[in-house]
């Protein structure tokens, strides 16, 4: 029997590929993959941590804050009908976060005391609501006086779209500590 010694492939022939070129390819597979993970993860991450109030429009902003200019004005000379027509059929008034009745009896107080001057003491902020409900949140730093009562702090008008319009679903007046 003859045998033939055994040799070495030589360095880009068809034969089995040396041991350095399979530890080349575990390592390309390996970068490959980890750069897969890294995108995958950025991804969700950027997903995940998006904040919602950058999403709020330059429109909505501005209509958001026509509509609580235009509610109070109304209130400031006593125009129930036209407070009215800024608010959903079941919007709320809250003092501190405390449901104190409808908008429909805060009405009825305006138009039997007379107006209640109320004033924007600083520059009204619109942001989306916490919730997630797609209302929105304009916040507006207020004082008013009436001859009985005066009062500083913040009002927190959520308003709604209602049949494509921005409408006032709760007013939350809170007052300043």
């Amino acid at each position: 029997m003859v045998t033939e010694p055994m040799a070495l492939a030589e360095h880009g022939s068809s034969d089995t590929p040396t041991e350095g070129t399979h530890r080349r390819r575990r390592w390309a597979w390996l970068v490959g993959l980890s750069a897969l993970v890294l995108l995958v993860v950025g991804g969700l991450a950027v997903v995940m941590t998006a904040d919602d109030d950058d999403a709020v429009s330059s429109d909505d902003v501005a209509a958001a804050i026509a509509l609580v200019t235009a509610h109070n004005e109304a209130q400031n000379v006593a125009d129930g009908e036209m407070m009215r027509a800024t608010l959903t059929d079941d919007a709320m008034w809250l003092d501190d976060g405390t449901v104190s009745g409808t908008m429909e009896t805060w009405i009825g107080v305006i138009e039997s005391s007379g107006p209640i001057e109320q004033t924007f003491t600083g520059e009204p902020t619109v942001v989306r609501d916490p919730t997630g409900s797609g209302d929105l949140q304009v916040s507006v730093p207020m004082s008013w006086s009436h001859p009985s009562n005066s009062w500083n702090g913040t009002m927190v008008y959520t308003v709604r779209k209602v049949d494509g319009e921005w409408k006032i679903a709760q007013i939350d007046r809170q007052s300043a500590e």
